[in-house]
């Protein structure tokens, strides 16, 4: 929709009429600049979570120094409770694939 619109407004501003093959042009362009764009995008979250890891390493092992047992301790505790909420995520997608599939049935 909005590349529609992009076209007619180029199209407009050129005062040109719209022949496929000048669609198809300005669509492949359009695509080009959208990759590009994702890309760009991409690269940014993942030096975003570059540098959010380099905090949790840095954090890490400053508390690593200072008291090696209770932040291991810590680790295990954090470890365990992501453990359980990925079980319950789990645990609540079969469910609704239970639920849906028992759906379809009747």
């Amino acid at each position: 929709m909005h590349v529609a619109l992009a076209l007619a407004l180029v199209l407009q501003d050129k005062e040109e009429e719209l022949t496929p093959e000048k669609a198809i042009q300005l669509l492949k362009e359009t695509r080009t600049l959208m990759e590009e764009a994702e890309s760009l995008l991409n690269d940014s979250a993942r030096g975003k979570a570059l540098l959010a890891e380099k905090g949790g390493v840095e954090r890490l092992e400053e508390a690593l120094k200072n008291d090696p047992a209770a932040a291991q301790k810590t680790v295990l505790e954090k470890i365990e409770k992501l453990l359980g909420k990925s079980q319950g995520g789990q645990k609540g997608a079969i469910d609704k694939i239970d639920e849906v599939i028992r759906k379809a049935k009747t």
